[in-house]
């Protein structure tokens, strides 16, 4: 029998290591689990791996990610979005398309295989064209990242994935008057909610 592999779901020695369904099963995770091929890639700056691993891995990951998403009004949207463990296995469980968990994912990809392609001289055209079909980084008025286009995180939490897009993915750099806005004001909502 031929085992099937799913990034998010399997250890090493192939047994299903299973988790909160939200989560476990999201497409998004196998961009999570690629950007250690990134990582590798930033760190060694080895081409070939680059061109022979990271690269084609990605690029495969964004191709399945494709067939997922759904135009709407000219913008890309999973049709079902979560934020991991937020609300745990009840419906609501399920954010406004697409919470700013995946988004920042789907950011980080494209991104990331735009600056492949033009790194490696090759078409990047695709890329830059679902780049600017997803939404920005959800954030309200007073620059605080939300977890989806519609509501903050209510609640203190033990980790907060909704701001990935700060960290580890650095779709916001803290390089701005604007910017800074957005840590501090984010970081002190956190701070606020407690650790509960």
């Amino acid at each position: 029998m031929h085992t099937v592999l799913h990034p998010n779901l399997t250890e090493l020695t192939e047994n299903v290591i299973g988790g909160w369904p939200q989560y476990s099963f999201s497409p998004t995770m196998t961009i999570w689990a690629a950007q250690s091929f990134d990582e590798y890639w930033l760190y060694t700056t080895d081409k070939e791996f680059l061109k022979e691993r990271a690269y084609p891995f990605l690029r495969e990951v964004a191709e399945a990610i494709c067939t997922l998403l759904e135009e709407k009004d000219g913008k890309l949207y999973l049709p079902l979005s979560s934020s991991p463990e937020i609300y745990d296995n009840e419906p609501k469980a399920y954010l406004k398309s697409n919470s700013n968990f995946d988004l920042a994912l789907l950011r980080y990809l494209y991104k990331t295989l735009q600056g492949y392609a033009e790194f490696l001289q090759e078409d990047g055209t695709m890329y830059a064209t679902i780049l600017e079909k997803l939404d920005e980084i959800a954030i309200d008025e007073e620059g605080v990242i939300l977890l989806d286009k519609t509501q903050r995180l209510p609640e203190s939490h033990r980790h907060f994935s909704h701001v990935m897009a700060l960290y580890p993915l650095h779709l916001i750099n803290y390089d701005s008057e604007e910017n800074k806005k957005i840590y501090q004001s984010t970081l002190l909502h956190l701070e606020q909610l407690g650790t509960g």
